[in-house]
This record gives C-alpha cells, sequence and structure tokens, in this order.
C-alpha cells in the first residue's frame, strides 16, 4: 500500500496533486517519508495543508480493523483448483485476496494449471464458472489460446461448442500481457488497477515471475560448472546466480516491488493472484533434505546439488500460499507446502485434454534413496 500511486488517493484536491506531481512525489510512501517541514517547504503550502495530507495519505494507505465475524461472514467467490483433495484441504480452493505461489521444475505443469484457473475463472456461471475477466501476463511467451480452447470444450462440451458465442465471450474474457523486461513488467502492475475495475477481473496470473527477474539481472551461462546455484530456464539455459552484492540487492529491491504491488491488487479488489516459479540447483557440501526431485543422475562432481524454489527468502515470505509441483518418473504430484488455512497435503494429478485432474486412489509413493515422502519435504529458498 505505501507504494500507491498519489492519483490514486482519495480526499487529495487536484490541485495539490499537481504540486506533488511537480515535485517527484509520487507514490503514499514518498509523502509519509517526508516531514512536515519538507512538505510546507517543497509544496508551497501552510502547515494544516501539510498535515491534512499526511493525515489523507495514511488514513488510505492504513488497513481497515475487520473483525474476525465480519471475516467469516463475508462472501467470497471460491476459484478451484480443479484437484478434489487439495481444494478441500484448502477449504475455498485458491484463495482471494493474497499471492498463491506455483513452483516446480520446467515442464511439471504449472503453466496448464495457470490455464485451468483462468478457465475456471473466465467460464461462464452455468459451467460453474465465474464469469469474471482474467489478466495473464505472460513473460515466457508460453501463453496458449489453443490449448485454453481445447481445455474449454472438453470440460464443458454441452455448453462451449466450437464456434458458439459462449465460447467466444469466455476467450475474450482472458486479456493477455506479455511484457519483455523488469521495467515493462512494473509498469504493467501500474496500470492494472484500471483495468481490473473496467474488465470485472477476478484473477491475475503472472506466469512467470522469475522469468524477467533473473534474466534482467543474472548473467546467462550455458556451459560453467563452477556456480554456487543455477536456474532451469525450461529452454535449456541455465541461469548463473553467483551475483555480486549490487546484483543482489537491485533483484531484492525488485522482487519487494513487484510482491508489494500483487499484494496490493490482491488486498484491494479481494481477488487471487497466481505467480509461476521457477526452481534453481543449489550446490553444497553439505546433505541437505531436497526441495525437489532430481530428473536425471548429476555427474560426481555435483551429487550434493538439489532443486529448491527461486528468488529467495524474501519472496518466500510474501507468498501467502505455496504449492509445489513435482515429478516422479511420469508421474506428477502437488504439494500444499505453505498455507494458513491448509495442512501439507498432496496429491497426484495428470494433465489431459480437459486440464489438470486428480488421479483418484493413488498414493504418493516413497523415494528408495532416502526412504521419506518425495513430496513430505520442507522448501528450500535460494
Amino acid at each position: 500500500m505505501p507504494n500507491v500511486h498519489v492519483n490514486s488517493i482519495q480526499g487529495i484536491d487536484q490541485d495539490l496533486l499537481s504540486k506533488l506531481s511537480a515535485s517527484q512525489f509520487c507514490t503514499a510512501k514518498d509523502i509519509l517519508f517526508a516531514s512536515d517541514l519538507d512538505l510546507i517547504e517543497i509544496l508551497h503550502v501552510s502547515k494544516s495543508q501539510a498535515i491534512k495530507l499526511r493525515h489523507d495519505v495514511s488514513a488510505y494507505v492504513c488497513p481497515p480493523r475487520v473483525s474476525a465475524l465480519e471475516l467469516k461472514m463475508a462472501v467470497r467467490v471460491s476459484l478451484h483448483l480443479g484437484l478434489p483433495t487439495l481444494d478441500a484441504s484448502m477449504r475455498c480452493g485458491v484463495p482471494a485476496g493474497g499471492i498463491t505461489e506455483l513452483v516446480g521444475s520446467a515442464g511439471v505443469g504449472k503453466s496448464q494449471t495457470c490455464f485451468q484457473l483462468a478457465l475456471m475463472t473466465s467460464a461462464p456461471l452455468d459451467c460453474g464458472g465465474i464469469g469474471a475477466s482474467v489478466i495473464y501476463i505472460d513473460t515466457e511467451r508460453k501463453f496458449s489460446s489453443t490449448r485454453l480452447s481445447e481445455m474449454a470444450r472438453c470440460r464443458f462440451p454441452h455448453q462451449l461448442i466450437p464456434g458458439s458465442a459462449a465460447l467466444s465471450n469466455m476467450l475474450s474474457r482472458v486479456l493477455l500481457i506479455s511484457p519483455t523486461s523488469i521495467e515493462q513488467l512494473m509498469k504493467c502492475l501500474e496500470g492494472l488497477e484500471a483495468g481490473i475495475m473496467q474488465h470485472r477481473v477476478g484473477l491475475v496470473v503472472l506466469d512467470s515471475i522469475a522469468a524477467l527477474v533473473r534474466s534482467d539481472l543474472s548473467g546467462v551461462s550455458v556451459t560453467s560448472t563452477s556456480v554456487a546455484s543455477r536456474s532451469h530456464m525450461g529452454d535449456g539455459r541455465v541461469l548463473n546466480d553467483s551475483l555480486g552484492d549490487s546484483s543482489i540487492v537491485a533483484r531484492q529491491e525488485v522482487i519487494g516491488q513487484v510482491a508489494s504491488r500483487l499484494k496490493y491488487l490482491a488486498e484491494s479488489f479481494k481477488i487471487p493472484v497466481v505467480v509461476t516459479n521457477q526452481v534453481t540447483t543449489r550446490f553444497s557440501d553439505a546433505t541437505t533434505a531436497h526441495g525437489f526431485q532430481q530428473q536425471q543422475q548429476l555427474p560426481s562432481t555435483m551429487d550434493q546439488g538439489h532443486l529448491t524454489a527461486a528468488l529467495g527468502t524474501k519472496w518466500a515470505h510474501c507468498v501467502n500460499v505455496r504449492l509445489v509441483l513435482d515429478r516422479l518418473a511420469e508421474r506428477r504430484f502437488m504439494k500444499v507446502a505453505k498455507s494458513p488455512s491448509s495442512d501439507n497435503i498432496a496429491c497426484e494429478y495428470k494433465i489431459t485434454a480437459q486440464g489438470v485432474e486428480e488421479v483418484f486412489g493413488s498414493q504418493v509413493p516413497v523415494v528408495i534413496s532416502n526412504k521419506r515422502n518425495i513430496l513430505a519435504m520442507t522448501i528450500e529458498n535460494d
């Protein structure tokens, strides 16, 4: 909320808004971090006007008090994953008002899960959908309208018939944005507020958070094996995470800005925000618990390598719900790794023409190498 633009703050007259803009007071944080004397001298206003400005800004960004009873009685639209075991465990499916992260290695089904959530949001009410719009931010160019249409037709064959107005209307409610840089992503997030109100948006998807953050602020290496940790990009590239201090600070600052804006949008409009994240291979001399399973045997010099969630602890603390997607041979599993309302429960799923479907009756297997459930492990951060 402190990063909200001053133009969004109610109660500030137009003349004062012009002075704020001309003096580079762009956000609520800029105003609140300035002293009364600074506001008086820079904006050429009286002391009472400066005090009133700070009061108005503080009142706008301060979260309102809400009782537990009011939260319980509030009517919330449920957005289900389509995996009954996890939906039941999380009580309301993907929660509104927070950030839900899907983290896993390439090809495990993160984008497919995003497509399914977009479908269930944009599908009409008679299909069990919400009938709302979706803002889909695609940073990796993985979005496929053909695949989304296939999922819609196969899941709702009697309602969303090929060539029908219902199918066209559903697809028109999914709004795609494809930023190519961190700067474009930040501008996109700053401008989402008006789009959410204009199009009655019920879901924001960012697929993925790591792609631009890491490619803009990390070096790309194909052959180096001397790095401390490396990120798997899905196209065969490996991102070098051995950053200098300045790069680490810059990356953490960007991550903080993105997370702050996403949380503001989720909380302000009471909608789910779903973000996909990549994984990083961490190399260390000590034996540690694996956050993810390796898909192939590493050379002996990398025996201690293990996959962990990307972007570090700062990002991990910004996430309200973390769902881990993992794979063992041809089987896929999804686990609730972090949630304020759910146990750490897992289920097997498969990807079909209809989308992501639960495999009923299956059991999460034990990995012979460490005698532990493959998803009953804590998620480490780089």
